[in-house]
């Protein structure tokens, strides 16, 4: 029987936790969905979310081979927070999410958070939700800062890197903390990777990323017993949903920056 692995998030920022499961997924079928028709999620409700996600899991499940599904958009992870054990049981499929991994780097990490300033970048749902702000407090920072950025978030997602005005703009919302001497940066949206550069920028080449991506593959291979077989990128199967040809564009622009090269994609739905 065929063995599928399934990452989704609403754009192509999901790819920061793709590019760690090629490490070790070869032995599986790797599919990653886009699900762009529905970007962005940080301006819906927690239900139009979990409705969402219950989608792709009904689509991606249906020939039931699913060994493991990966909800790669933080987002969404905390929408179905206090359902995926539900969700696990209702499609007979391990999920781990971003809260998984954003868990798990946090305990790594008590000593980047202990006594120090701390900011946290996310999307309105995800900052609104106090999710990570609970899981950070626990560490006992000095401060602790959240900045909302979903027009950064959308930078990325809708590939406008290009676009002079929307550079500023993102660069304006992302500098809302600039006079406080940020130590630490947790990384709320994996589309905030991309331009870690850009943040640098403003808060200092000294501070230090928080980013879940890495110990989300991490766990699931972990769930899954995964070994150290490498997967080609050229292998994963890649899907959009809405307008293909923008979505495709945006995927490729983030393709060219970490693998150097383009992908195809399917359009799904």
């Amino acid at each position: 029987m065929e063995k599928d692995i399934f990452l989704a998030d609403s754009c192509a920022g999901g790819i920061s936790v793709l590019k760690f499961f090629l490490n070790w997924c070869g032995d599986y079928n790797v599919h990653y969905l886009a699900d762009g028709e529905k970007n962005p999620f940080g301006l819906k409700s927690k239900q139009e979310i979990f409705k969402i996600v219950e989608s792709w899991l009904n689509y991606f499940n249906k020939d039931k081979t699913s060994k493991l599904f990966c909800i790669s958009c933080n987002t969404a992870s905390i929408s179905i927070e206090k359902k995926v054990r539900l969700l696990e049981r209702k499609y007979k499929t391990p999920i781990v999410t971003m809260i998984d991994g954003a868990k798990s780097i946090i305990k790594k990490n008590k000593n980047k958070i202990r006594n120090k300033e701390v900011l946290i970048i996310g999307t309105k749902f995800t900052i609104t939700s106090g999710t990570y702000r609970k899981l950070i407090l626990r560490e006992k920072p000095k401060n602790l800062f959240e900045l909302i950025g979903t027009f950064s978030e959308r930078f990325v997602a809708r590939g406008v890197e290009k676009n002079e005005g929307a550079r500023k703009k993102m660069l304006k919302e992302l500098s809302k903390f600039k006079g406080k001497k940020i130590d630490t940066i947790f990384l709320g949206c994996t589309c905030y990777s991309f331009i870690s550069r850009e943040i640098k920028k403003i808060y200092g080449e000294k501070i230090y990323f928080l980013d879940p991506a890495e110990e989300v593959s991490k766990l699931a291979k972990k769930i899954i017993h995964g070994k150290n077989k490498k997967k080609n990128i050229n292998e994963c199967h890649f899907y959009v949903t809405g307008n293909q040809k923008e979505w495709n564009k945006n995927f490729n622009i983030i393709f060219r920056k970490i693998f150097g090269k383009k992908v195809k994609t399917n359009l799904i739905y």
